[in-house]
């Protein structure tokens, strides 16, 4: 994508976080769609990028975007199966 000019923002990876931590605060009454602070949080996110592709942002560079963000990494399963099998190998040499 980047090859033909475009820009990837992982939003889902970047923000999920944000919304699963505060869900009260990050989405609407519906559940469903975002609040205000949601957007506000998505508008942070994707305006330096647009300002950027456009040619207008003054912001100083812009972060290398994360292709998944720790979070989202976190919840894989070989990622859980991994750190399950480390914590057992920690208690055998302690033990």
């Amino acid at each position: 994508m980047e090859a033909a000019g475009g820009h990837a923002v992982p939003l889902a990876d970047l923000l999920s976080p944000e919304f699963l931590a505060r869900p009260s605060e990050f989405f609407s009454p519906d559940n469903f769609h975002p609040s205000a602070a949601g957007y506000e949080a998505a508008s942070r996110i994707l305006l330096p990028v647009l300002c950027s592709a456009l040619g207008e942002w003054h912001g100083g560079p812009l972060p290398a975007a994360p292709v998944r963000s720790a979070a989202a990494e976190a919840r894989r399963p070989t990622s859980r199966i991994v750190a399950r099998i480390n914590r057992g190998l920690h208690r055998r040499s302690d033990g």
